[in-house]
């Protein structure tokens, strides 16, 4: 009798822990949205925002002129001041006299100037500052939403990561099993093939769909060839299997595109799809491959539990 293993306890964990994926992703998309709601008031805040910041800099932008202007001539008044000519001396003092007056006419042309400098200034200061207090608060609310919605969003891939893990322990000892028991199995893939299919960059593409879909049918053939099962034409495990890889690679990949597209960028996916109907179409693509997964993993442990209690058949 071979050493058949009964991998109920790792497949009801993956089961778990899919269902768990799922709860948090469908919280993530609702602190998404959220996330949404409070980014979209901060863009439609930021025209007028900038509008009064750019009228506060145009406001600004003559004043280190007009100051400059004024020193200039405060210090030529200060000089002409200590340059007086001798009183006795008519013709230098009338000179001299003439270019106090005219530099005092420019002083208070150039004080009058930054005055009303400094008044355009105080307006639009009292007039930005309102908006700009009520543009950070949106800043705020966005960043805080956006801060929630990583928190959960890292939960939910954390889980999906410990899923995975989970999943390929159990394929592990699947594939263990068909090695006792098969012994072409020696030939094909080997059982820690479970864990490596997931890591290499690219190969992991198709590796694990490969795997799991040799695991099914070698178990299904052996348990065919001992009479334990009678072939169901009708059943067909790999089309089965190709659904589930599909949604899991729309999922991971190409949802994750749509919904970095969509709320993270300002293109025209965020400005022409609707962002609810993004999020929920994100949920209903996470579902189907997760409910899914756990309906394929429920049907192979049903031939799991086959070879188990029909152990002494090998």
């Amino acid at each position: 009798m071979k050493n058949i293993t009964n991998n109920a306890k790792q497949a009801k964990l993956t089961m778990l822990l899919n269902v768990l994926v799922l709860v948090f992703f469908i919280i993530s998309m609702v602190f998404l949205l959220n996330f949404d709601k409070k980014n979209r008031a901060m863009l439609t805040e930021k025209p007028t925002y900038e509008f009064y910041q750019d009228a506060l800099r145009n406001a600004e932008q003559p004043l280190k002129q007009h100051t400059a202007e004024l020193d200039y001539y405060k210090v030529k008044m200060d000089t002409l001041q200590a340059n007086k000519p001798d009183a006795k001396n008519r013709k230098e003092m009338k000179k001299w006299q003439e270019e106090e007056k005219r530099i005092s006419g420019i002083l208070e042309e150039k004080e009058a100037q930054l005055a009303s400098t400094d008044s355009t200034i105080a307006v639009a200061k009292a007039t930005f500052e309102p908006v700009e207090a009520e543009y950070h608060q949106f800043e705020s609310d966005m960043a805080s939403a956006k801060t929630t919605f990583k928190i959960m969003m890292w939960i939910t891939i954390l889980l999906l990561i410990v899923k995975i893990a989970c999943f390929a322990w159990w394929n592990y000892k699947n594939s263990l099993n068909l090695h006792e028991v098969a012994p072409w199995m020696k030939k094909g893939n080997k059982p820690f093939w479970a864990y490596l299919g997931w890591i290499i960059p690219v190969y992991n593409f198709i590796k694990p769909f490969s795997f799991f879909n040799e695991i099914w049918d070698e178990t299904t053939y052996v348990l065919n060839d001992k009479d334990i099962t009678k072939n169901n034409p009708e059943e067909d495990s790999e089309f089965v299997l190709g659904i589930w890889w599909c949604f899991l690679l729309i999922s991971v990949i190409i949802i994750s595109w749509f919904l970095h597209s969509t709320f993270f960028t300002q293109g025209a996916m965020f400005l022409k799809l609707n962002h609810t109907g993004v999020a929920i179409a994100a949920i209903i693509c996470w579902a189907v491959y997760l409910l899914l997964e756990v309906y394929i993993i429920k049907k192979y442990n049903d031939l799991n539990k086959k070879m188990v209690d029909n152990s002494d058949k090998f």
